[in-house]
């Protein structure tokens, strides 16, 4: 089964969502697949909170890129103006699609 990354991020005052949205789909998005990840996802939330929800074939290869993803969050926090604050990770034990 997958192995997924959520991060949950919280917006500065000052956060420009709309290029907040172009960066994140031009750079970020590109930058966390290229490691591996098979898919991605930035789901915007009340309260000017964000989760970013990474989907890895494997906990193998989601470990192997554990550093890079650690270096892409801390371009994002100084680029988009926006705060890691924290990361939760696990397998996935069930799943579905229509």
């Amino acid at each position: 089964m997958s192995y997924v990354t959520i991060s949950k991020w919280k917006n500065d005052p000052d956060f420009d969502r709309d290029v907040a949205i172009d960066i994140v789909q031009q750079k970020y998005v590109s930058a966390i697949l290229a490691l591996g990840a098979e898919r991605v996802y930035f789901v915007e939330l009340p309260d000017n909170e964000v989760r970013s929800i990474t989907v890895y074939p494997t906990q193998a290869i989601a470990a192997a890129a554990a550093e890079k993803q650690a270096a892409v969050r801390t371009q994002g926090e100084k680029e988009l103006r926006t705060q890691l604050v924290g990361v939760e990770h696990g397998e996935v034990f069930a799943s579905g699609q229509a």
